[in-house]
């Protein structure tokens, strides 16, 4: 055999060796043999290694092997190609992914790395690209439209005063717990979206809907839901847009009669702020519920108009109606109900409706028992996780509290979707 096959030969003996107690224990043994002997006049550790074919360096490494001092040495893992890359390639790479996602190409790891590529930037396979990313600080998950909504000046400046006084209170000595509150629906039915199916068409459910639809009001807080403040009612239309059907009167006679005689203590209510990116009905039921005004022929401009008239100092109805006992309101920016947890608490009873409902074919009875499945301590943990992501907003906003903010109505720009006037009393 060649020195260079046996090097080679060495070596894979090596790896066998490493984590292993047993060969380690043998070279122990072996060693421990010939030097008590003194067979010949070659060292026990040369012995040794011509007699087991591993090295002189690994039975010298292993010759005082014991049970109870076994030594198991780790392979050291390469280091990543992308770990030391130069600072300029990094942040060629992240304008790039920018200018791909400005241009409407959907990035994915080929499509960026052939762009790169072609730019002779980066030419690494799509492992070491997908750990370049991340170590970037990018993560591969569903796209968000949103997000762009949520970083617009004038909902910027909104999220800084809710940030505000969401903090405001959490840190007072006066603390005021927070009342969430919000509105959604179901069908009659159920909504399943899953079922077996085969190639057949008779295999597909050939239904137009799920049945009549009911609206729901509600109203929770970190203890669970407001008891027996729950309004439901049928809806009596089959459109998909259903917030008109809850008006001002329902929506008042609401709090007065359900909500407000149930809350112990003063409360800070946590609800929905209006935008004009609400349909035509929306601005409707806004102008109906200030008592304003308007003709069922006027289009959605002209609606507009009579918010801009009318909304410059907004005065609600219904904030009257809530501070008269005490309370206060505190109203979400728009986009932003990752920080209501009655959105969460939505999602699980759906879940639950959607399979009680099929059994039951009671919608009533079904949604009642879906609220009873809601604990204590799953609203806790819900209201838990909320504070943690508005307590992660604060920690990055990192602002100076505002005490008046006004948006200019007279002012017409591209980049904001909302002609309302406000201030931070109002909120």
């Amino acid at each position: 055999m060649s020195n260079i096959a046996q090097e080679n030969q060495m070596k894979r003996n090596y790896l066998t060796v490493i984590d292993n107690t047993v060969a380690q224990k043998m070279i122990a043994n072996a060693y421990a043999f010939f030097k008590n002997k003194n067979l010949c006049l070659e060292s026990p550790a040369e012995i040794t290694a011509k007699c087991l074919g591993i090295s002189r360096n690994q039975v010298i490494k292993y010759k005082n092997f014991t049970d109870a001092t076994a030594r198991k040495i780790k392979r050291k893992r390469p280091k990543k190609a992308t770990s030391d890359l130069d600072p300029n390639i990094k942040r060629e790479v992240r304008l790039v992914l920018y200018d791909m996602v400005q241009n409407r190409i959907h990035v994915n790891l080929d499509t960026l790395g052939a762009e790169l590529s072609a730019k002779f930037i980066y030419t690494y396979k799509r492992s070491s690209l997908a750990f370049l990313l991340k170590n970037l600080g990018f993560s591969y998950k569903k796209d968000d439209s949103k997000r762009a909504l949520m970083e617009k000046s004038h909902v910027v400046a909104l999220r800084k005063v809710f940030l505000s006084k969401y903090m405001e209170n959490v840190n007072s000595a006066e603390k005021k717990p927070f009342i969430y509150l919000d509105e959604t629906w179901v069908f009659s039915n159920g909504t399943v979206t899953r079922s077996w199916q085969d190639e057949d068409l008779r295999s597909v459910k050939r239904t137009s809907g799920d049945g009549g639809r009911y609206i729901i009001i509600n109203a929770g807080k970190e203890e669970g839901f407001v008891e027996n403040a729950s309004l439901i009612f049928k809806s009596k239309n089959n459109t998909l847009d259903y917030h008109h059907e809850m008006n001002a009167e329902n929506f008042e006679k609401w709090l007065q009669n359900d909500l407000l005689p149930k809350l112990e203590e003063p409360s800070n209510l946590v609800e929905k702020r209006p935008t004009t990116a609400w349909k035509k009905v929306d601005l409707q039921l806004r102008l109906q519920k200030n008592c304003i005004a308007f003709s069922e022929l006027h289009k959605k401009d002209t609606l507009l108009k009579l918010c801009k008239a009318h909304y410059k100092n907004p005065v609600y109805v219904v904030d009257n109606i809530i501070t008269a006992p005490g309370h206060d309101v505190l109203r979400l920016p728009p986009y932003h109900c990752i920080f209501n947890p009655i959105e969460m608490v939505w999602s699980q009873t759906k879940r639950f409706y959607d399979k009680d409902v099929l059994k039951s074919k009671n919608p009533l009875d079904a949604w009642n028992r879906a609220l009873q499945n809601i604990t204590p301590e799953q609203w806790k943990s819900y209201v838990k996780h909320i504070e943690n992501i508005i307590k992660t907003y604060w920690d990055k906003e990192k602002f100076v509290k505002v005490n008046n903010i006004i948006i200019n109505l007279n002012v017409e720009t591209d980049e904001s979707d909302s002609d309302f006037n406000f201030a931070e009393n109002d909120i």
